[in-house]
């Protein structure tokens, strides 16, 4: 699956042509309830688009990685591996953003009413409104998929940065490099292709083929939460 395929989504489609017709129309006086349900629609889409731009987000991380500005400023500050560690940080982020985010609309598809600081998990998902509904059963695989992704970010904020052994070696060998620690022409040339040619490339081939199924694995979670969620729109909307 991919992230296009969320756009094919009957809760998206729908959505889209309800907000469409509104903002098309000319502004118009009619009754309270009228004015309410198009907020309804109109809020309800603005939290969809705000999901969404968050799961296009995922898709910026290899491109990032595979990149480096190679200029002076960007060299001195800091090296290839800081540079791939910190938008590892900011991809672990945007996973958990993603579902923050799908908590946010369920309480405002459900209208739960309740308060951006008080919508999570625990409270959506215990909340009487939810109990007996299958978007509840969909949150809670949403949850549980991502565990691992929550852990990787809540460690990578409290000990300062992300860790991967992997990573962390190769940062060990470029810091050598950058430390101007002397060494032989030769040796140089060697640590520099170890680093920079091999130990990059498999690094990023092998986040290239994770990053993917990451994806590929929210981009259905999405869609599943998407679909349960269109009954409850179509009858409150």
């Amino acid at each position: 699956m991919e992230f296009t395929d969320l756009y094919k989504n009957k809760f998206y489609q729908t959505l889209f042509e309800k907000n469409k017709s509104i903002l098309d129309k000319k502004p118009k006086t009619d009754s309270t309830l009228s004015n309410k349900q198009e907020q309804y629609i109109i809020d309800c889409f603005m939290c969809l688009i705000e999901v969404l731009y968050k799961v296009e987000s995922l898709s910026y991380y290899i491109p990032f990685i595979k990149s480096y500005p190679k200029t002076t400023l960007w060299e001195k500050t800091f090296g290839r591996m800081d540079y791939i560690r910190y938008h590892t940080e900011t991809y672990l982020s945007g996973i958990t953003g993603v579902f923050d985010r799908c908590i946010l609309l369920v309480n405002q598809v459900y209208n739960l009413g309740l308060e951006e600081r008080h919508a999570t998990f625990e409270n959506i998902t215990s909340n009487k409104h939810i109990k007996t509904e299958a978007v509840k059963s969909v949150l809670i695989r949403f949850n549980k998929s991502i565990s691992n992704i929550k852990y990787l970010r809540n460690i990578s904020i409290h000990r300062g940065r992300y860790r991967d052994k992997e990573l962390d070696k190769l940062s060990e060998y470029e810091f050598l490099l950058r430390s101007k620690a002397k060494f032989s022409k030769k040796q140089q040339r060697l640590l520099e292709i170890y680093v920079h040619k091999f130990g990059v490339s498999n690094y990023v081939r092998k986040r290239k083929q994770d990053v993917k199924k990451n994806n590929q694995s929210i981009y259905k979670l999405c869609d599943a939460l998407f679909l349960t969620l269109f009954e409850k729109f179509n009858v409150l909307s």
